[in-house]
């Protein structure tokens, strides 16, 4: 399969926007906020925070809260 420069252009800058928007969103979560995302098989888990985010995917009982 080929692909011409326009067409990776195209992906790139859609990619580009979708980052955008994802921290957007990210900034607008309230503190305490649980973030779930999956990379692979493994999920990871982060609490918003007013600086930004931290990761809590070790503190199962916080999870879990």
């Amino acid at each position: 399969m080929y692909f011409r420069k326009k067409e990776f252009v195209q992906a790139a800058e859609g990619t580009k926007r979708q980052i955008e928007l994802l921290e957007k969103e990210l900034c607008l979560l309230n503190p305490g906020m649980i973030v779930c995302r999956k990379r692979g098989n493994r999920t990871f888990y982060s609490e918003g925070t007013p600086d930004g985010e931290k990761g809590i995917t070790k503190d199962k009982r916080r999870i879990r809260e």
